[in-house]
């Protein structure tokens, strides 16, 4: 059986599902790209996504918070918070960036 990409564990995916009640309607979540994260955030979580490179002041002009879903253990050098930590994913959320 051939899996369709890009993939995550069950374990993973049940994180996210389990994030969801965190993230309300007016958020961004930040990922990091190239994992295939981002895919499973945008259809999870019903929210937009961005990369790492994104992550800009004026996100905040837009949004009403800024979250990262990020794997355990590999949360880039970002101001945050962290709010759940799953079995595979960490749900944190990004201090507001000075402009």
């Amino acid at each position: 059986m051939e899996l369709i990409r890009p993939t995550i564990s069950d374990e993973g995916y049940s994180d996210l599902v389990d994030f969801k009640t965190r993230i309300g309607t007016d958020a961004v979540v930040v990922t990091s790209r190239g994992q295939g994260l981002g895919y499973w955030v945008e259809y999870i979580e019903d929210s937009p996504v961005v990369g790492i490179p994104e992550l800009s002041p004026e996100l905040w002009d837009y949004y009403s918070n800024v979250f990262g879903i990020f794997v355990k253990g590999q949360i880039p050098f970002i101001p945050h918070s962290v709010i759940e930590a799953g079995s595979v994913y960490v749900l944190v959320e990004v201090n507001q960036l000075r402009r």
